[in-house]
This record gives C-alpha cells, sequence and structure tokens, in this order.
C-alpha cells in the first residue's frame, strides 16, 4: 500500500505510530495509528466464512449516515458514514471465505463531510485490495 493512498486521509504532522490495538488473535487482528501522538486511526481486519453486509442493519450501528460504497474492483460491499468505514469482500484462501475492513477516523472541523468521505471510500478500496493479496484471496 502506497503512501498515496493512506496520506489523503491523515491530518498533516510530524510524526506516525502505528500500535497493535491488542495482541494479534487470527482470524482478527486490528491497529491504532496516531499523528504526533494524537490517536486519529482505527482499523481492523477479519478473516470470516460468513457474509457480512455492511448495508445491513445489523452493520448499522456504528453508522452516522451510511451509504454504499459503489464500484468496488473486486466481489463484494462496502459502507461508508462520516467517520467509519466498511468493507466485506469475498476471500476464498486457506482461512476464510471473506474478509471483512473495518476502520473508524477522527473528525477534522477543517474538511467537509463529502470530501471525508470520498477520501474514505478511495482508502477503503485501496487498503481493502492490499489485505486480499497479502492474505492470498483466490476470489
Amino acid at each position: 500500500m502506497g503512501e498515496e493512498l493512506i496520506d489523503p486521509i491523515l491530518p498533516p504532522g510530524k510524526t506516525i505510530e502505528q500500535q497493535r490495538a491488542d495482541p494479534p488473535k487470527p482470524p482478527k487482528s486490528s491497529c491504532r495509528v496516531l499523528v504526533d501522538k494524537q490517536f486519529y486511526l482505527f482499523m481492523s481486519v477479519s478473516q470470516i466464512d460468513e457474509f457480512a453486509d455492511p448495508m445491513s442493519k445489523e452493520e448499522g450501528r456504528p453508522f452516522r449516515n451510511r451509504q454504499a460504497i459503489k464500484d468496488l474492483p473486486f466481489e463484494g460491499k462496502g459502507a461508508v458514514g462520516e467517520t467509519n468505514a466498511m468493507v466485506s469482500a469475498k476471500c476464498d484462501s486457506d482461512k476464510s471465505r471473506y474478509v471483512i475492513v473495518e476502520f473508524s477516523m477522527g473528525e477534522r472541523l477543517d474538511e467537509d463531510a463529502a470530501m471525508r468521505r470520498d477520501k474514505m471510500e478511495r482508502f477503503a478500496k485501496g487498503y481493502t485490495e492490499a489485505v486480499m493479496e497479502q492474505v492470498s484471496c483466490s476470489a
């Protein structure tokens, strides 16, 4: 995953630090990203066998103004809210049938919601593709 993907969603700062949120317990891992020692981004990746629809009522609780992510470059569904996103991608691998990527980020008051949402959609698509490659998805 290149800087061109992550840079637009992070605020300007001098230092970026990644912290594991908890000990990795396959099939789920998560981390926090801090910019200048301030929490900014929380990400988690899960490998599961049942499809989790980001647009379903069961997954809607953490979303504020949820919208579907269109034109995913892989088989699956995605949703984006004002400060978070979720993508469920088909991934036939040795460990699972689906990869779930979720992240939430802090709000920047100087940025409008449409611009933030667009950046989050691009990041969700690109990051999910990178995860799928890393876990050797065949679909």
